[in-house]
């Protein structure tokens, strides 16, 4: 007996002796260090205060085409949100690649957003210098973050994991649609005006979050040619999550209905939806319906609000200026969470991410000035702070996207990153506190930077 309870006494001990090694090599404190002490962030507030902020302006107009391109793959494929997802067994509606080129004085710019969860980055890479038309560093990226979305198309652990495992097929199919859409709308550029607003839309969204404020803003572009009908590029900060995990069905949600519902009017030919604000937004989900019929109706309606009350509110954009930065952001330690105090270690997060490089995109075009977060970014971060009024004072008019190629997790306001537990706040949340200080101090600073319109 005393020789067994030895054994057992030293199998615990060996066993708890691992349990501390592996716990000190896997686990760490989250790092509470104030922000303005971070290096990276003060070699980011440096880098934005040397970069130079170029405009392109002048009399002559601009030029805009538009094409899509079907990305439905023909074969099974593994759904793309809320986690490891099984393949879709059903096509509800057809995904698509959409591109919008704008050229001003033989300089090219272009917007391309994917009915994909996020943007599949490896597609954008595959056609870098395939295009001589477009500099790579002139492209501004968004999704539109619909979670009945197909993967397949991701590299990394973390990024399988998510999205299931990577297909070359997949890829390529990708690859080879976004090149054919920037180029459909490169040959089908012509002269355009420029007219922008906001309609308020409160019934089709929440803040999942809490009972804060949200972001109710139905955000569009409207591009008329001469002759012809025109092309609608619009925001909503709405997760398009109407569709139960459970369900194998592959759809747009709400975004696709909405643009597949703004393209069968007579007037307008072309629809880009690109994720707004959704890091602290739902859809309502007490709208009426569930699954497909509650997309349906939420996409339906913001599109009939879009088509009854775009005359009545629509802007002229006065500027011809055009111009695009990509800023990078230094990010210190990932701070992957995993208890209220405890994270993984940042060394076995870059293990599974690869190490991430994230950039905020700033485009402006005419008095559109769109700025594209790395991230799920909170609307009520934005409605919280002086963007939209910094702008405005330079006669710009913002709009802010989501996921535009690059993907850091949750932006969420700082005051809930330890008062609310959700997982916009737990796994989703990889960069720790004073995430909401950090980007607001980035936006902030380059529109004090960027040229004034007036």
């Amino acid at each position: 007996m005393k020789l067994f309870l030895k054994r057992l006494f030293k199998i615990t001990g060996v066993a708890l002796l691992v349990l501390i090694i592996l716990g000190f090599l896997l686990v760490d404190f989250i790092d509470r260090t104030p922000l303005k002490q971070l290096t990276a962030y003060q070699e980011t507030m440096q880098s934005l205060e040397d970069s130079t902020y170029t405009v392109l302006q002048g009399d002559n107009p601009i030029k805009a085409g538009w094409a899509a391109v079907n990305i439905t793959p023909n074969y099974p494929a593994p759904l793309a949100g809320y986690g490891i997802r099984k393949e879709f067994s059903e096509v509800n509606d057809s995904l698509f690649v959409r591109a919008v080129v704008f050229e001003k004085d033989k300089k090219v710019y272009a917007m391309v957003s994917y009915d994909l969860m996020v943007v599949p980055k490896v597609a954008i890479e595959k056609i870098t210098g395939k295009l001589p038309f477009l500099a790579p560093h002139h492209l501004y990226l968004s999704a539109t973050h619909t979670h009945s979305g197909y993967g397949g198309w991701e590299g990394t652990f973390l990024g399988q994991v998510i999205t299931g495992f990577a297909n070359e097929t997949t890829i390529e199919m990708l690859s080879k649609a976004t090149q054919t859409a920037l180029e459909k709308a490169y040959a089908s550029r012509k002269a355009i005006s420029m007219e922008y607003g906001t309609i308020t839309a409160p019934q089709y969204v929440n803040n999942r979050l809490s009972k804060g404020k949200k972001d109710d803003g139905l955000r569009f572009v409207r591009l008329r040619p001469a002759q012809g009908p025109s092309a609608i590029i619009t925001t909503y900060a709405a997760h398009p999550t109407n569709i139960n995990k459970k369900l194998q069905i592959l759809s747009g949600d709400y975004p696709g209905i909405l643009m597949a519902q703004l393209e069968s009017s007579p007037s307008i030919d072309f629809a880009l939806f690109a994720a707004g604000m959704v890091g602290s937004h739902s859809p309502n989900y007490n709208i009426g319906g569930k699954d497909i019929p509650r997309a349906k109706k939420i996409g339906e309606g913001l599109a009939n609000l879009l088509i009854e009350q775009m005359d009545s509110v629509a802007i002229p954009s006065k500027s011809s200026g055009i111009g695009m930065i990509h800023f990078p952001v230094h990010v210190h330690e990932a701070q992957f969470r995993i208890d209220q105090d405890l994270r993984i270690r940042h060394t076995v997060f870059n293990l599974l991410t690869g190490g991430l490089t994230p950039k905020v995109s700033a485009f402006q075009v005419g008095d559109l000035f769109f700025m594209g977060m790395p991230c799920d970014f909170s609307g009520e971060i934005y409605l919280d702070h002086s963007i939209e009024k910094i702008a405005q004072d330079k006669g710009l008019f913002p709009i802010v996207t989501s996921f535009n190629g690059e993907y850091i997790g949750y932006i969420i306001p700082d005051k809930y990153y330890d008062t609310v537990k959700k997982h916009e706040t737990r796994e989703m949340n990889w960069f720790g506190p004073y995430q909401e200080e950090y980007f607001v101090s980035i936006m902030e600073k380059i529109l004090s930077k960027w040229p004034s319109t007036q």
